[in-house]
């Protein structure tokens, strides 16, 4: 990550996410990630049904689409409410020392606590970091059954670093949530 650039996009996660909250590209982010799935074995359905759906009349297509709606919006409710109740975390750690290259997207991001304790990152919220071997950072996540998911860094060593600790509203709302 740049040390004097910091994208505005990552500015306004890090804002969010100080607070205690989910930025709304997070949010919807999370809430929407089941439904790529959802729709890929869609498709084939919709191939093989497709030409047998012409025969429907009007209610047999408005039929078929509530069925559809109804399978895309109940994992994003479900989600929404999981998401609106879970707590973020915060935690200051250190860049391992093979940190992802840019290239190797699907790699989890690795990095280390003070105590030694490997912190993974196998989905982010965020855009691909930049970060050098050791370099410590400011990490907001969220815990996703047994995974953590990033939503937003900043080098601790970032001139504006220090506005992005954790607000007082940030331990309120852990403990409301918990």
């Amino acid at each position: 990550m740049s040390q004097q650039r910091l994208p505005g996009a990552m500015r306004k996660r890090l804002e969010r996410n100080r607070q205690g909250r989910l930025a709304g590209a997070q949010w919807l982010a999370t809430v929407t990630q089941p439904l790529t799935g959802l729709l890929v074995l869609m498709a084939p359905l919709v191939v093989i049904l497709g030409p047998r759906l012409a025969v429907f009349t009007l209610r047999g297509f408005a039929l078929v689409g509530l069925l559809v709606l109804v399978l895309l919006l109940l994992p994003a409710i479900w989600r929404a409410r999981r998401y609106a109740r879970a707590p973020l975390e915060f935690a200051e750690l250190n860049a391992d020392s093979n940190p992802v290259a840019g290239l190797f997207f699907w790699r989890p991001l690795v990095m280390r606590a003070a105590n030694g304790e490997e912190v993974r990152f196998h989905r982010r919220l965020a855009q691909m970091p930049r970060v050098r071997s050791g370099q410590n950072c400011l990490v907001y996540f969220l815990r996703d059954g047994q995974q953590r998911v990033l939503l937003s860094l900043i080098s601790a060593d970032h001139p504006s670093a220090r506005h992005y600790r954790p607000a007082d509203a940030f331990q309120r709302r852990a403990q409301r949530r918990s």
